[in-house]
């Protein structure tokens, strides 16, 4: 979905277009964007705002990587804890 935002120049409020001209249904990534200012509404036309994408994607970072770290700390455990 995102790529077709990007692929049509509509990254911009003076560039919005509708969902018709995006061939985009509403449907629940759709709607997660428009939520989260990823994708924003102008007179019912939509654009796809990167700098609001490169935020959310740069959080999403931030709370992952402690995570995956977390789950590596805690397999080593149990593999040292279930090998004796």
């Amino acid at each position: 979905m995102i790529n077709k935002f990007r692929n049509t120049n509509t990254t911009t409020a003076q560039a919005a277009k509708t969902l018709e001209e995006l061939r985009v249904s509403r449907r629940l990534m759709f709607n997660k964007f428009l939520m989260r200012n990823i994708i924003v509404e102008v007179n019912g036309k939509y654009y796809l705002n990167e700098q609001n994408l490169i935020d959310f994607r740069a959080k999403k970072s931030k709370i992952l990587i402690p995570f995956i770290i977390l789950i590596l700390i805690l397999n080593i455990f149990l593999s040292m804890y279930f090998s004796k």
